[in-house]
Parts: structure tokens; C-alpha cells; sequence
């Protein structure tokens, strides 16, 4: 597991923290937090997104070519060898601490990383007990195979996170 803080330049980062954090950045409602079987109906079980990259049928599919774009700092510094999903979540302000299960990325021998856009209370937490707090421009990079979970925030209005799963080679 590797913390980098200030992954990058301030330009770059508050560039792509407004873009994201803007009022008209565009979200999509998503029943569950994860692919666990969480009753549908528990109220804290459910989180908005937006999709920048995913796979289809074995290949990658860009949903979102001008958000994309706005990564290519990220991405260069990730060095990714193929790019299975860039997905955006958005959790919402909580009374207490929700965690959305623990659960692997998955996309076999891949790496995934997580990038905190903004800073609160809220934290990735791992089986091991090992928990990364949300800080604005911090990059988190682990294996995928690596069970864990987000945990919302009490703090502010919402946790957002940008999570990333590729290969190297």
C-alpha cells in the first residue's frame, strides 16, 4: 500500500476538484454502495457516481470524454498499462459512520487507486484495520485483490473519492 499526499500539483488538483465539485457536474443515483448483498432498503445503502471509464464486453469504453481528459495529470504519474474503470462516488453526509461493505476491486492481478477530492472525516478502511483518511489530493494505491470498504463522513456535505483499477504491465 502506498499514500502519496500532494499527489499532484496545486494547479492541477483545484482544476480538477472544481470541475468535480461544481453544482452542475452531473451525478447518477446507484441503489448500493457495492456489489454486496446489502438490503435494498437500508437507508444508507446507496451513493451517486459518474462513470468516466468502464469495460465492455473486454473493451474500454470512455463514457465521458471531456471529464477524461481532465485526468490526464493523473495519469500520467499512474503510468496505467490498460485502464479497466475511472468511476467518481459521491457519498453523502452521515449522523454516524456507514461503511458500504468490504469487498475487492477485482479485475484480477490489477492495482486499483483511490483519489480524495475533498477532505473530511469520512476514510478507506481495510480488513487488516488499517484505515487512510479522505484528504483532498491524496492518492492511495494498493493491490485490487485487497478487501475493503469506504466509510462516509460526518463532517461535511459529502466524501468524494475518484477510484481508478488498471494494470501496470
Amino acid at each position: 500500500m502506498e499514500i502519496i499526499d500532494n499527489f499532484l500539483p496545486e494547479y492541477q488538483f483545484k482544476q480538477l476538484e472544481s470541475k468535480i465539485m461544481d453544482s452542475e457536474f452531473h451525478w447518477y443515483f446507484t441503489n448500493a454502495q457495492s456489489y454486496l448483498p446489502f438490503p435494498e432498503n437500508e437507508l444508507h445503502n446507496f451513493m451517486f457516481n459518474h462513470s468516466i471509464l468502464s469495460v465492455v464486453d473486454g473493451e474500454s469504453y470512455i463514457e465521458d470524454e471531456i471529464t477524461y481528459s481532465s485526468f490526464d495529470p493523473v495519469l500520467m504519474r499512474l503510468e496505467p498499462y490498460r485502464i479497466f474503470r475511472i468511476k467518481i462516488n459521491l457519498t453523502t453526509r452521515t449522523e454516524n459512520y456507514e461503511s458500504c461493505g468490504f469487498h475487492v476491486d477485482g479485475f484480477g492481478n490489477s492495482i486499483t487507486s483511490i483519489y480524495y477530492i475533498n477532505t473530511n472525516n469520512g476514510y478507506t478502511e481495510f480488513e487488516t484495520g488499517e484505515k487512510v483518511k479522505s484528504v483532498a489530493n491524496r492518492m492511495l494505491i494498493f493491490d485490487s485483490d485487497l478487501s475493503h470498504q469506504g466509510v462516509s463522513c460526518t463532517d461535511e456535505k459529502r466524501r468524494v473519492v475518484v477510484n481508478f483499477n488498471y494494470r501496470k504491465t
